[in-house]
């Protein structure tokens, strides 16, 4: 008799220990809210992982070159998730477009991709671009995007202007100021 009182007082707070987790789940996410959303989503991968094709295409303003994240497709929060993996748009039509997927090179990367690799249904993300309106940004200092130590605003800019995003304002670490912030400027990137 004690053993199944046992059994049924673990089982009602195993219940009710759930209970509560799920409760603080819902109330973290409203207390931080992720104001960042998908963009579109992966509609089909081939070549083992490799391709991918998404729901967005010249339509909703999508070219070549844009660089997405993509995310698990049950990621609530956005802009705090973890990729999968990234895809670099390669062709685009009027309702999708393909892309490469970029997992990293080194064993542990690859090892992580082939855990969790992209599956249709997985969400798309990119902080600069948006359907319909472009980004822009205003770069301050030394831009150091792949930890060489070398001043890459050059690239910063390539990757900005590829995804459609303007630079309203530029202040090198070395030169001379370019443009101004505005109010419609969306990031500061110091």
């Amino acid at each position: 008799t004690l053993a199944t009182q046992v059994k049924k007082l673990e089982s009602e707070s195993s219940e009710k220990s759930q209970a509560i987790a799920n409760q603080v789940e819902r109330i973290q996410r409203f207390e931080n809210p992720d104001y960042a959303s998908s963009q579109g989503r992966v509609t089909q991968v081939r070549e083992g992982g490799t391709v991918a094709w998404i729901n967005l295409g010249t339509k909703h303003g999508l070219r070549k070159g844009v660089m997405f994240s993509i995310l698990d497709a049950s990621e609530t929060q956005i802009s705090k998730a973890t990729p999968k993996a990234r895809m670099i748009i390669q062709d685009v039509s009027d309702d999708f477009a393909s892309g490469e997927v970029y997992f990293g090179a080194d064993y542990e990367s690859k090892n992580k991709y082939y855990q969790r690799p992209v599956v249709e249904g997985d969400q798309i993300y990119s902080p600069v671009w948006r359907p319909g309106r472009k980004t822009s940004f205003a770069l301050v200092g030394k831009m150091d995007i792949n930890g060489d130590f070398q001043d890459d605003m050059e690239e910063l800019r390539r990757i900005i202007e590829a995804a459609g995003g303007v630079i309203d304002a530029e202040l090198p670490a070395r030169g001379q100021e370019k443009g101004g912030i505005k109010n419609s400027t969306n990031y500061l990137v110091i």
